[in-house]
């Protein structure tokens, strides 16, 4: 159980870090050599703890599986960026929203519904 809002950040960005070397190791397999990948994060104490290497007292009860992401980091396999929460498109996956910033996000994902399209195509089924 995270401690902090940084920690659990922390650790998300490192399992997300996880899975992007993941899915970079199968690209390269048809040739596809990745650098610099970027991952965002709106969490600036999450991105600091990435790129200082010397252990905090209030970070040593973070399990040491989650700070491989610092060697990533440092080999510039990924880089780590920070964005806006207010941009952050996982929000859709991870918060309540009003409507506007739903709209917004879904728009981001590229999952735009046309109700027009949808009610003529029920229409046409009766």
């Amino acid at each position: 159980m995270a401690l902090s809002s940084t920690e659990a950040e922390y650790v998300v960005v490192s399992s997300c870090c996880a899975q992007v070397l993941l899915m970079k190791h199968q690209l390269e397999d048809y040739g596809l050599k990745l650098h610099n990948i970027p991952i965002k994060c709106d969490n600036t104490s999450a991105i600091a703890l990435t790129k200082n290497l010397v252990f905090y007292a209030r970070t040593k009860h973070i399990e040491v599986k989650n700070h491989f992401i610092r060697d990533h980091v440092q080999k510039r396999d990924i880089d780590l960026e920070f964005i806006d929460t207010n941009h952050q498109i996982a929000n859709i996956f991870t918060k309540p929203l009003d409507k506007e910033k739903f709209e917004y996000f879904r728009n981001e994902l590229g999952m735009i519904i046309s109700l027009h399209v949808c009610t003529i195509f029920i229409f046409e089924m009766w």
